[in-house]
């Protein structure tokens, strides 16, 4: 593992190639000051298209120091997500999925600075409906019951905290009963603190299932908005 590491992002991608550029060019456009980030990007071993060339074509390099591409034998999407946690060296991490991007540049450093002012809060929850242009609020609040609210891209949380807290892999979808665990281990959710969600991350939700149609009628062109 590495040193001194502040945060690891950790995607796990799957026939990624034709959306990931976007959040690529997001992370490229993020401003961090001095904290040191490790991205991880976890592929299927066999994997068919060109996510790895994105990837390597795409990232700033100058910028971000500590990049892994791993490929995995196991391609379920929670046995990536695992191993990404399993290697991870930040003292926080954070799973984006490959599907979405961050909409606001000093993300990564808005959360760091609230880590370092809350050093012993396990997890930071990014809300799902909040004000986008409401940049510096932090507060308490309780965390509602419904399983949406427990996707782990709703959260950042403490590595060293969680470190015992394994995803289920008999599940198909094991958000859940991974955030679950967490919070049974902190006595949560009583009132956690949040952040906005919505100047974070803008989640694409697969825009790899839109048709070709669809994509022409947005007027989007991936290829040209990645370089």
């Amino acid at each position: 593992m590495l040193e001194n590491i502040d945060l690891t992002t950790i995607t796990a991608c799957h026939h990624s190639a034709k959306f990931i550029g976007m959040l690529l060019t997001s992370l490229n456009q993020q401003m961090f000051g001095d904290y040191n980030i490790e991205l991880l990007f976890i592929l299927d071993h066999d994997e068919t298209d060109n996510t790895e060339e994105m990837i390597n074509l795409l990232i700033d390099k100058e910028k971000y120091k500590n990049i892994t591409i791993i490929h995995s034998e196991d391609t379920r999407e929670y046995a990536k997500k695992q191993i990404g946690k399993d290697r991870a060296s930040g003292k926080y991490i954070w799973f984006i999925d490959s599907d979405d991007w961050l909409i606001y540049e000093f993300g990564f450093l808005t959360i760091l600075n609230f880590f370092k002012a809350h050093q012993d809060e396990p997890i930071l929850y990014i809300e799902h409906m909040s004000n986008m242009f409401d940049l510096e609020r932090v507060k308490l609040i309780n965390i509602p019951t419904h399983d949406t609210s427990h996707a782990v891209w709703s959260y950042v949380f403490n590595a060293e905290m969680i470190r015992d807290i394994k995803f289920d892999l008999s599940l198909e979808i094991s958000d859940a009963t991974f955030s679950r665990a967490v919070f049974a281990k902190f006595n949560l959710p009583f009132s956690i603190r949040s952040i906005p969600r919505t100047v974070l991350a803008f989640y694409f939700y697969n825009f790899a299932r839109l048709s070709n149609q669809t994509t022409k009628i947005l007027g989007l062109d991936l290829l040209k908005l990645c370089t």
